[in-house]
Parts: structure tokens; sequence; C-alpha cells
């Protein structure tokens, strides 16, 4: 079973998108206690870790939410891409 695009894994935390909720959850990985739960754009779709920010594709309205990994902030939410 592929957990792509729905989780990414980053050192001992995942992150699990919910698409109906539009949320997105962070997960500590050794066992699976959840640490946050996020607001996103319509439709989460794929993520992405580029070190410091979690990267959401919304497909429902075709945004990409940025979250700071620390602490789960919304730092930017993109439109149209």
């Amino acid at each position: 079973m592929s957990f792509i695009p729905s989780c990414s894994a980053t050192g001992s935390l995942a992150r699990h998108r919910q698409s109906l909720n539009n949320n997105v959850t962070k997960l500590r990985a050794s066992d699976g206690v959840v640490l946050g739960t996020f607001t996103v754009g319509s439709g989460p779709y794929g993520l992405a870790f580029d070190g410091a920010n979690m990267w959401v594709a919304n497909s429902s309205d075709n945004t990409v939410t940025e979250l700071r990994a620390s602490d789960g902030c919304a730092s930017r939410k993109s439109r149209n891409v």
C-alpha cells in the first residue's frame, strides 16, 4: 500500500493529508500520535517538504499552501498554480 501522495515523512515526523476535511495532520512517526491538524486549501492532494516547510497542493481550488514545519503555521497560500 502506497501512502504517496497522501503522506510525507521527515525524520521522526510524518504528515498526512485529509482531502475531505481540507486538513493536513502532523503525526509522530514512531507511534502515530497526532501532534497537530492544520487547515489548508480545498482538496489537498500532494505534499512536499523542503527542509523547513511543508508544501500542500490543493486540487479543488488550484492553490498551494505553505506550512511551517516547526509549528504548522500557514506561511502563505498561492493562487492559480
